[in-house]
């Protein structure tokens, strides 16, 4: 695991970008079609509306999708992806094709699935570890960890000794997503970094 404050820096980043419970969703959703209209959205990906309405206004605020300032036809996009973020978009919709691929879309709507998955990638295996580099609550950590063990992408070692404790891998399965995720988290990285 690098212990470095870039590598801090983006696994927080992550989990600030998935905040927007939705965020990666519509970023891939907007890279496949320019621009759609909320309802569209709601219907695409099962949204809650007034989730689905949070996530887009704080997608807006990131800089990553702009409304449609345009008038005219009632079935016109009401959200457009914004032209300076065309390869993040990119990402989130590899990033997407690949959780659909292996059954996992429902974790774009755990805020810290993906984020605790990068991190035990990198070398994170301890709960304490993991907890230190993303400053999350324990029962956050606990809650996702979990869910990653139970959708069989992490595998839970217990070790004895004094303290017990458990050791998280990743299963050889998620290593395409790994890589996907990587390559989301350093556009996300980028994007941040020209900002």
């Amino acid at each position: 695991m690098l212990d470095t404050p870039t590598t801090q820096h983006l696994g927080q980043q992550l989990a600030r970008a998935l905040a927007p419970r939705w965020g990666v969703a519509v970023l891939a959703a907007l890279s496949r079609s320019g621009g759609e209209r909320v309802f569209r959205l709601h219907r695409l990906l099962g949204a809650n509306p007034g989730t689905l309405r949070k996530s887009l206004e704080s997608c807006r605020q990131r800089g990553w999708i702009l409304p449609n300032p345009g008038h005219g036809h009632p079935l016109r996009p009401e959200w457009l992806l914004d032209p300076d973020c065309m390869e993040l978009a990119r990402k989130a919709a590899e990033l997407t094709a690949e959780l659909e691929a292996l059954g996992q879309s429902e974790l774009l709507a755990a805020k810290w699935a993906l984020p605790v998955l990068r991190e035990v990638g990198q070398g994170a295996d301890r709960f304490r570890d993991i907890r230190e580099e993303l400053g999350l609550t324990d029962r956050a950590l606990a809650l996702a960890l979990d869910l990653l063990v139970t959708r069989g992408l992490l595998i839970r070692e217990l070790h004895e000794g004094h303290p017990p404790g458990s050791r998280y891998r990743c299963d050889p399965v998620s290593r395409e997503l790994l890589e996907k995720l990587e390559l989301f988290v350093i556009e996300l990285g980028a994007r941040t970094l020209e900002d």
